[in-house]
């Protein structure tokens, strides 16, 4: 393995290390790396397998909603709305 190899193998460990604040491949039940480090064995990136793992493990939580529901327009006020008027605009070009 040449001297740049090495070199950016380990900068990119030092990477994922920060992202993750720790070695994702360390054990997290026995914080060893000494029985070899972790594998990935697989890429789970469906939203609805996600969600549904998440959701057996007791660790989804839904995003709260930015807003209430709309309200449907029958529950608006008579006066809440008002008569839309069209005005030409000349063209001027």
């Amino acid at each position: 393995m040449s001297e740049f190899v090495r070199r950016a193998k380990q900068a990119w460990a030092r990477l994922i290390r920060n992202v993750y604040e720790g070695d994702p491949l360390e054990c997290p039940k026995c914080r060893s790396v000494k029985s070899g480090p972790m594998r990935v064995i697989a890429l789970i990136d469906a939203p609805i397998l996600v969600r549904e793992i998440l959701i057996y493990l007791g660790r989804w939580q839904p995003e709260a909603l930015a807003r209430a529901p709309p309200v449907p327009p029958e529950a608006w006020p008579v006066h809440a709305s008002l008569a839309l008027k069209y005005h030409p605009i000349p063209d001027i070009a």
